[in-house]
């Protein structure tokens, strides 16, 4: 079961002397010094069982804090928009099996969760709640799912929930890249460091549509200012065993592109788009930094 926890909107409906129903929107005391004699309408977003009002996306590790309910050691979620303080009944019977005794009182609390939907209230019980060495009587309210949820209230006075005004800033530096990055990781890694970086020992396979046929494109005419260039850099790839020499026919020929550089020399590139269109393409998913 997955929880969800949302802040509190109470309202009240009271009728005056002369029986004109209003409607008053305001703030409630914590729930255990309400009267239960009055029908108040509370609506609370908390913990429901049904899971399409619920967040199913990615179930995240809850931030959940360890109190002792009677005695009884209870890990509990902080819910800082929360005005009553809730329990769902099956906790409650584990809790319960663990030897806690409390009284079940009637509870006319009407509890909603944040759809709208009504949340079907079982009873409430009169406990102690303490963590560390602060301690605090109250009610909690028995719901017929969710966990133990404590309001801000509550957590307020047992010192698990700070609320604070005051925004503070502070300056801290992380990732500096400077100008010197570049001699300090070749000094780091000398092995990676020198010559052409080459994937060695390793042949790729690439996944290519049999239905598509191959095409054999003829090569583009260079240039006359670049051809000396051009044969100087297929001599170095050659030699540096980038590219090697091909003799006989192939099935797929893809032409040159001449991409000159600002600094004079020039770059090699190969116009793939009529051989990738026969290449099966791999769905891997990227990683981001979110």
């Amino acid at each position: 079961m997955h929880s969800l926890v949302l802040s509190v909107v109470v309202v009240q409906r009271w009728m005056d002397k002369t029986h004109t129903h209003r409607r008053l929107q305001t703030h409630v005391e914590l729930y255990q010094n309400a009267s239960d004699r009055e029908e108040n309408y509370a609506f609370a977003f908390a913990v429901t069982e049904n899971q399409g009002e619920t967040c199913n996306a990615t179930r995240l590790k809850e931030a959940l804090l360890e109190v002792n309910i009677n005695g009884i050691a209870t890990r509990v979620l902080i819910d800082s928009g929360l005005v009553s303080n809730l329990i769902g009944m099956e906790e409650y019977e584990e809790i319960k099996a663990r030897g806690l005794n409390a009284k079940m009182e009637d509870c006319h609390k009407r509890l909603y969760a944040y759809s709208g939907r009504g949340l079907e209230v079982i009873c409430q019980v009169k406990v102690e709640i303490s963590a560390g060495d602060k301690r605090i009587g109250l009610h909690l309210v028995v719901t017929k799912s969710g966990r133990c949820l404590l309001g801000h209230e509550t957590s307020q006075a047992l010192g698990l929930l700070r609320i604070s005004s005051s925004v503070s800033s502070e300056f801290v530096e992380c990732n500096v890249v400077g100008g010197n990055l570049a001699p300090v990781l070749q000094a780091k890694y000398p092995t990676v460091s020198v010559g052409v970086g080459k994937l060695k020992d390793y042949k790729l396979k690439l996944h290519v549509d049999s239905k598509v046929t191959p095409v054999a494109q003829k090569p583009r005419r260079v240039p006359l200012a670049l051809r000396e260039k051009v044969t100087a850099k297929f001599q170095d790839h050659i030699a540096k065993d980038i590219v090697e020499r091909v003799n006989g026919p192939t099935s797929w020929v893809s032409p040159v592109v001449t991409a000159p550089k600002a600094s004079g020399d020039i770059r090699l590139c190969v116009d793939m788009r009529k051989a990738n269109a026969a290449i099966i393409h791999e769905r891997i998913p990227i990683p981001t930094v979110d």
